[in-house]
């Protein structure tokens, strides 16, 4: 953020890919400066953390009310229900998991779209997409995408390219 930005290519990209995949990757990676996605990040984490601590003050009170006494905890400030608030926590980031993968996804797929036209790869941008399946499943279920992927899958960066690339095929700049 601010004057800390910046992009850097790792010597993975560099030694595993080709310039026309560096310059997908790249345009990819500008699009997220460009779009504004990392103050957009953190407004929208920010309200997630927000209902987090919304859910915590709501949720603790229930618990004490029916489990409290036996624990020996006596409210909120009481330091010995720090690991209730922990688990707490969990259960809530558990839940908004999927909500966070699909902000992040969200994120993700404007930045390839970003890239595919400001660098005009498609075809990079797909082979790129199709090496991150060597620890990446290609194509996701519907559910597994939706619970477990922050970004698309390589089958939907792939299609999204192929798909690109017919709408653009011979168009003049």
């Amino acid at each position: 953020m601010g004057s800390t930005i910046r992009i850097s290519l790792n010597d993975n990209l560099l030694n595993q890919s080709t310039e026309n995949e560096v310059n997908a990757v790249m345009a990819h990676e500008l699009g997220h400066y460009l779009l504004n996605h990392s103050y957009e990040l953190v407004i929208t984490f920010g309200l997630v953390f927000l209902v987090g601590f919304a859910f915590i003050n709501w949720a603790y009170d229930k618990v004490l009310v029916k489990w409290g006494h036996n624990w020996g905890i006596t409210g909120l400030s009481d330091v010995a229900g720090f690991p209730l608030i922990m688990v707490l926590l969990s259960v809530y980031f558990f839940i908004a998991e999927p909500v966070t993968n699909s902000i992040i996804r969200s994120n993700e797929a404007e930045a390839d779209i970003f890239g595919l036209n400001a660098a005009k790869e498609p075809d990079g941008f797909a082979a790129a997409a199709m090496k991150l399946s060597t620890y990446r499943k290609i194509k996701p279920g519907y559910w597994e995408r939706m619970i477990f992927y922050d970004h698309p899958s390589g089958y939907d960066r792939v299609l999204m390219s192929m798909k690109w690339k017919a709408e653009n095929l011979g168009k003049k700049d």
